[in-house]
């Protein structure tokens, strides 16, 4: 444990604290061992920690360390990223969304777009969302126009093994499990 500063958290929760933020709670792991486990008052080890955008949280790391391996860059186009979805009906704008676009979910649309994708049997959206969210395009400019849109996220995460971007993300997933474990 002599690789945790737990004066640096401690100053990081002060600070925290010190801002006017509500810090619920703050749980870190290492090596599999709790090592800090603070709770501002009046919460506690006994409420429910509810976790808000947590698949954000995870989608933007993963695309990072994709980033980091150079397999895409936060300039490449999404439509690069799945071109067997991307083709006729892509208009200008979505045919420009480039991955940073999706992670700042500034799509350009004006509103959140997963409803209109999602399986009404799954609840989530399928293979085909992806080229039809492509060929829905945006009211407003992509990079500039922001609006929580969960499609953004699901995009970059499409779970089918056969993606561009799964592969590459597992690919780093991979990486750094390695390095974790040295």
């Amino acid at each position: 444990m002599s690789s945790i500063n737990a004066a640096g958290w401690a100053r990081l929760i002060d600070r925290t604290r010190a801002a006017g933020q509500e810090l619920h709670s703050l749980i870190v792991t290492h090596r599999g061992q709790t090592i800090i486990r603070a709770f501002g008052q009046p919460w506690g080890a006994e409420h429910q920690q509810l976790l808000y955008s947590l698949s954000k949280t995870f989608t933007s790391a993963a695309v990072g360390l994709v980033v980091d391996d150079g397999l895409v860059g936060f300039d490449t186009r999404i439509v690069d990223i799945f071109p067997d979805q991307a083709g006729d009906g892509v208009g200008p704008k979505m045919a420009g969304l480039r991955v940073r676009d999706a992670l700042a979910m500034a799509s350009g649309h004006t509103s959140e777009t997963y409803d209109w994708f999602a399986d009404r049997n799954q609840r989530r959206p399928t293979r085909a969302s992806i080229g039809q969210y492509l060929r829905l395009e945006p009211d407003g400019t992509p990079g500039v126009t922001f609006a929580y849109n969960q499609m953004n996220t699901w995009l970059k995460t499409y779970g089918g093994t056969d993606t561009n971007m799964a592969k590459m993300m597992a690919g780093s997933m991979q990486g750094m499990a390695s390095m974790v474990k040295s």
